[in-house]
């Protein structure tokens, strides 16, 4: 049996980097989505295989693991949920956004969270897939803000603060606007570490700049 699920990406208008400094930002979420598939079926030992659309591949089971954060994602999974044990799955990426910093591994863990949770025959609230989506997020990157599943999980326009309930408001392009997302694909040593920009930006900051 198959299970399709879909997601969008994001963008970051205001305070990318700030959010982690409890700051408010505001970010939106964007077309267009992420298609995943779960395929699965009843088994004696649990089994997850995974492919995504940019030829990444693993399998979890009793012998073989893997550091992807999906990977880990599921291995939490199957503490909370005993009965996903009877379960040999198989998620694909059927089709995800190319490039970094759109929120990806926050939409695919919705979409994976969701498929297991249909397939389970299980209701999810928002605030749960928030929270679960958030857990994949702390696995993935260490001590995210949340913002990226706030946007994947509500959609829409939010305005964002660590800790607090986020604002949902709905937003549109007026006809014949559009919004173009780019990407320099720049790397540079120097501009590696955005902690260390923010802290130096802070130093150097005085009240006539405000």
């Amino acid at each position: 049996m198959k299970i399709l699920s879909f997601a969008p990406g994001k963008v970051i208008l205001f305070g990318e980097h700030f959010v982690v400094y409890q700051k408010k930002g505001l970010v939106a979420a964007i077309e267009p989505y992420n298609k995943c598939v779960l395929t699965f079926k009843k088994s004696k030992d649990y089994s997850f295989k995974y492919k995504s659309d940019q030829g990444f591949f693993f399998v979890v089971n009793k012998t073989k693991t893997s550091e992807h954060f999906l990977a880990k994602f599921y291995l939490r999974l199957l503490e909370d949920f005993q009965e996903l044990k009877k379960f040999s799955i198989f998620f694909e990426i059927k089709k995800s956004w190319p490039i970094k910093g759109v929120g990806n591994s926050s939409a695919i863990a919705a979409c994976f969270f969701l498929s297991i949770m249909k397939m389970l025959n299980k209701k999810v609230s928002k605030q749960k897939l928030l929270y679960y989506v958030q857990e994949s997020d702390k696995i993935a990157h260490g001590r995210p803000s949340g913002i990226d599943a706030n946007a994947i999980t509500f959609g829409n326009m939010l305005e964002f603060q660590k800790n607090k309930k986020p604002k949902i408001f709905s937003f549109s392009l007026k006809k014949g606007y559009e919004f173009i997302l780019v990407s320099t694909s720049k790397k540079d040593k120097k501009i590696s570490s955005t902690k260390k920009q923010i802290e130096t930006f802070a130093k150097n900051l005085n009240p006539a700049m405000l």
